[in-house]
């Protein structure tokens, strides 16, 4: 954690226990409040070691941006939005990011990106089985970066999630030669780190 202090939400949080696991942060988890009500049964905020929010949110049905609003702050925040940007349309992004952007001036967005290209050459099975599911996953770009930059940002860190996965020996990764062999499969996929602000 590069501030002990730093706001740090986490859109969509699903089951995640970062503000169990890593020291410092002043932590804000936001998602359904059927899922919020379960993860608080098991895990309390309370007993968290560092400080934790929970905000229920009916992302079709309430504003973000009005959930966000007691939270707004100048000071750097960094928000997480993972396995949340291919589950949206490219307005909904720019509508996403606009708002963040309003309410947090300087702060630092950690996110996955899919291009294009590794949707339809290496996902296509994942991304037939969500819309089965009436799910879209969906990449309009091979530069999913480009909306963040139209808008401001800078980018910090792009790391391969492929790669990561096949240096880590992570259960089910590919073999390290064929991530290094197939570079639109090793780019096509990664976590970004990007900068609004200073």
């Amino acid at each position: 954690m590069r501030s002990p202090t730093m706001r740090v939400i986490l859109l969509g949080c699903g089951f995640d226990t970062r503000p169990f696991r890593l020291g410092g942060g002043r932590w804000l988890e936001i998602d359904e409040p059927d899922l919020i009500a379960a993860k608080e049964a098991r895990l309390p905020a309370s007993e968290s070691p560092t400080e934790l929010v929970r905000v229920p949110i009916r992302f079709r049905h309430e504003s973000l941006e009005a959930t966000l609003i007691p939270y707004a702050s100048t000071e750097g925040a960094a928000i997480v939005l993972e396995g949340i940007l291919g589950y949206l349309p490219d307005n909904e992004r720019r509508a996403l990011l606009d708002a963040l952007g309003r309410l947090f001036p300087r702060h630092i967005v950690v996110c996955d990106l899919l291009t294009r290209a590794f949707l339809a050459r290496y996902a296509r099975g994942v991304v037939r089985s969500l819309r089965e599911m009436d799910v879209q996953l969906t990449a309009s770009s091979d530069h999913p970066e480009a909306l963040f930059h139209e808008l401001g940002y800078r980018t910090l860190a792009q790391i391969s999630i492929p790669e990561m996965s096949a240096e880590l020996g992570a259960d089910g990764a590919p073999p390290a030669w064929l991530v290094r062999l197939l570079p639109g499969f090793r780019t096509g996929y990664c976590v970004w780190e990007l900068q609004r602000g200073t």
